[in-house]
């Protein structure tokens, strides 16, 4: 069967002459069946795999507006006591509205056994990124979950936390 592009937009082919339906010109058709294999709607897949999360079960935080320190210090009370009493959460901020299975940006929060003042953030492998005061985590969760711009914490992804590769600072 052969087919061409009209200069009206529309597909001809034998097959569509009989049906009367237009069709998609083959660079959309390519894009619709990449879409497909990258989870839809142009939606890229996760290109690594993690073992599962470092303090389960996770958390959920649905919300559209800046999140305060409450939100964190409820997902920390509500995890299950860790070895050495350290508390730890896995949390998903996401969109308030959307899909029940939908992502978002993750953190994993511990408290630090040091200073009950003083949060570690990780990495899914459970590799320590950063440690913030209450209110530089609430800043830093809120930059990096697009609730609320921060200059500082830009900067502070910037200079250090983007630098980060495999768990060790690169070479700058």
């Amino acid at each position: 069967m052969s087919s061409y592009l009209a200069p009206s937009g529309r597909c001809i082919t034998s097959q569509h002459r009989k049906l009367k339906a237009p069709c998609q010109p083959d660079r959309e058709r390519r894009e619709q069946d990449q879409n497909h294999e990258l989870g839809g709607a142009g939606q890229r897949v996760a290109k690594k795999a993690f073992a599962g999360l470092p303090f389960p079960p996770l958390r959920e935080v649905d919300t559209d507006a800046p999140i305060n320190f409450s939100h964190i210090q409820a997902a920390l009370d509500a995890a299950p006591a860790r070895p050495g009493g350290q508390q730890a959460t896995s949390v998903v901020v996401r969109s308030k509205i959307g899909n029940p299975k939908r992502g978002g940006y993750f953190f994993h929060i511990a408290r630090a056994p040091s200073s009950p003042q003083q949060f570690e953030v990780y990495d899914f492998e459970k590799r320590l990124i950063e440690v913030f005061d209450a209110a530089s985590l609430v800043r830093f969760i809120n930059h990096c979950a697009g609730l609320l711009f921060d200059e500082e914490m830009l900067k502070l992804c910037q200079m250090k936390i983007n630098f980060k590769v495999d768990g060790q600072e690169a070479d700058a």
